[in-house]
């Protein structure tokens, strides 16, 4: 808040002294020379494809109108219209949507999230025409899922192998919460462009964006990628004050012991109807039966809680699951 309130007098957007050190900064955290600021992780998602096909085009040599983004099925990307054309379960009442883009790759592979031989059969079929690969390192609004281990290297390895780009959708895994920085790299992998959302303000401020190496990114020339009130002063300001935090209080650390206590507090008290738990870090999940009575699974992913909170949140949810069972039938409640 300090740092925003300072920044707002200097009332500048497009370019200002701040959107310079932001990405110095970045690079400095994760290693990746460009970045472009976004507003929202929307915005941030249709950026990156913008800058894959493009690549594509004038790199890799797809020929115009042919380049496929290929996502995983159950993915997430954000709500716009390019975004939710990313997904393979669409509204209906939102088309025509973006074309090429999707889990269903040109042929016809559907690939699934965590199953590389699906990846694997859609990149020998139709890599030549297939411009990036989009995932999410632990699918959030799925439900929390973690692929098998091994998946993420495996991926890099068949977008190496094809000439794909990978990209990694960090707008919920990033910054901490699922106990490392980013959570692809995780796996000793290096994804070739970044998605990053709220977190990268410390979700104090509408911002977003793109990190990338220079030979990816400078394929896109000037005023081609941007929105006009992503980098203001204010928006940098918060953001290098949440890159501080996130390094000097050591946040994906702080998030491991976190999570670790809390699935060791979770799991005593052995609760009705929870078969397992997942997630990594802070973005954790309880996994209930798929139709108990009057239980609903949510996702828990707090990063910055106190350990007394995170503590006294664990009795809390033990106390809902205990009581459901006594409380009998509940007005207006379906099981579907």
């Amino acid at each position: 808040m300090d740092a925003m309130k300072e920044a707002a007098c200097v009332n500048i957007a497009f370019h200002n002294p701040l959107y310079g050190r932001l990405a110095r900064r970045l690079y400095e955290v994760f290693g990746y020379e460009k970045f472009v600021g976004m507003t929202s992780g929307s915005e941030a998602v249709d950026a990156a494809v913008k800058i894959a096909r493009k690549r594509a085009y004038v790199v890799k040599g797809i020929r115009d109108g042919s380049c496929h983004i290929l996502t995983a099925t159950a993915c997430y990307h954000g709500v716009s219209l390019s975004t939710t054309s990313l997904a393979n379960k669409r509204p209906i009442h939102f088309s025509q949507y973006l074309p090429n883009v999707g889990s269903t790759a040109p042929s016809g592979t559907l690939v699934r999230y965590g199953e590389i031989d699906d990846l694997r059969k859609a990149v020998s079929e139709d890599g030549a025409n297939i411009g990036a690969f989009m995932i999410e390192p632990i699918q959030g609004s799925a439900g929390i899922i973690v692929p098998p281990k091994g998946y993420l290297e495996q991926v890099s390895a068949l977008c190496k192998e094809y000439n794909v780009l990978f990209i990694a959708d960090e707008i919920q895994t990033g910054f901490g919460r699922a106990g490392s920085n980013l959570c692809h790299q995780r796996d000793g992998v290096k994804a070739d462009l970044v998605v990053l959302g709220k977190a990268l303000s410390g979700g104090l401020y509408a911002m977003s964006g793109v990190m990338g190496s220079s030979k990816i990114m400078d394929v896109m020339s000037p005023y081609e990628i941007g929105t006009t009130m992503a980098n203001t002063p204010p928006g940098c300001a918060s953001a290098l004050a949440a890159l501080d935090v996130l390094v000097e209080e050591k946040l994906s650390g702080r998030a491991n012991y976190l999570g670790g206590l809390l699935l060791d507090k979770l799991r005593s008290f052995h609760l009705p109807h929870v078969i397992d738990y997942s997630g990594s870090g802070l973005f954790t999940a309880v996994v209930v039966e798929q139709k108990p009575p009057m239980v609903t699974g949510r996702s828990v992913h707090l990063l910055t809680i106190s350990e007394e909170d995170l503590l006294r949140g664990a009795d809390i949810l033990a106390t809902a699951f205990r009581d459901i069972e006594d409380m009998g039938e509940i007005p207006g409640e379906v099981v579907v």
